[in-house]
């Protein structure tokens, strides 16, 4: 993400909008809470003829995002913005690299809502304990590809089919969705908890088991705190837990923990975590 300036476009027509992240809303700055204002955006953008972009085939969109910071739309957002799409005659892809596979607690995220895209990308998590694989599921109707169309050199790859086949029958025997969402809830209690002590911690988003601390120089003003968040990082990892560093300034610490993580595991790294953070405000203060 942090890299992406660096690399020129690879597809012309290729256009970027807002995602509501209601915490740092580029439209309101999250002090007057959610209006959705980047949903009319979007229909300004596909609707104004003079809006500069032209009618695309597909919008892309995690339902949950990601390296953006785990940003999680508020209810309804995402039915809306897949209404306004297809009212526009415009495919809708849902990207659930990440957020899929039961991370949130659901084979796909956007079931936690009452969104229906035309296309899913799956990858990561399907491929079992990280073999290669990725995959797409579309509705019948858009399945006008002839025999042979897709067919590659290095598509297919059989080891990390068997290593997904598998994974599917783990996640069914072992109830690894009560699992997810259990731990997931006692998870980001603590961190909520761990949140409100600090004083660089303005938010803690979560669903499942993917969360996303959000480091801010001022509660009131919000403005990012990168420099905090790495710290914070490099002192977690030189205390056994490696946590990712995501956010639009790079100001937001991610726990992406294995779906067979145990308790106690989770425990001490929270433990970890929240050690860390006071180290490192005692520092800063």
């Amino acid at each position: 993400m942090s890299h992406r300036k660096d690399t020129p476009p690879l597809i012309p027509g290729v256009h970027f909008l807002p995602y509501c992240s209601s915490y740092l809303c580029p439209f309101t700055q999250g002090n007057l809470g959610c209006h959705k204002e980047c949903l009319k955006y979007f229909k300004h953008v596909l609707e104004n003829p003079h809006s500069g972009v032209d009618k695309p085939a597909t919008i892309i969109i995690e339902p949950i995002q990601g390296e953006g910071g785990t940003y999680i739309p508020p209810k309804g957002w995402l039915e809306e913005i897949t209404k306004i799409a297809h009212d526009n005659d415009i495919l809708v892809i849902f990207d659930e690299v990440q957020a899929g596979f039961y991370r949130t607690g659901k084979l796909f995220s956007f079931e936690h809502t009452e969104a229906v895209p035309d296309i899913i990308a799956m990858s990561k998590g399907v491929g079992g304990m990280g073999f290669p694989l990725s995959l797409i599921i579309y509705k019948k109707e858009l399945d006008i590809w002839e025999p042979g169309t897709h067919i590659g050199t290095f598509r297919g790859n059989q080891l990390a089919m068997a290593a997904g086949e598998i994974a599917l029958r783990l996640v069914k025997d072992q109830n690894i969705e009560k699992h997810v969402e259990d731990l997931g809830d006692n998870m980001f209690k603590r961190l909520k908890s761990i949140g409100g002590e600090s004083l660089y911690i303005g938010e803690v988003r979560g669903r499942g088991l993917m969360f996303g601390i959000e480091y801010v120089k001022d509660k009131t003003s919000k403005e990012p705190f990168s420099e905090m968040a790495t710290e914070v990082k490099k002192k977690c990892y030189e205390n056994g837990l490696i946590v990712e560093i995501g956010g639009y300034y790079n100001n937001v610490v991610r726990f992406l923990p294995p779906l067979i993580t145990t308790q106690i595991i989770a425990d001490n790294g929270i433990d970890i975590f929240e050690k860390a953070n006071k180290i490192v405000e005692r520092i800063i203060k």
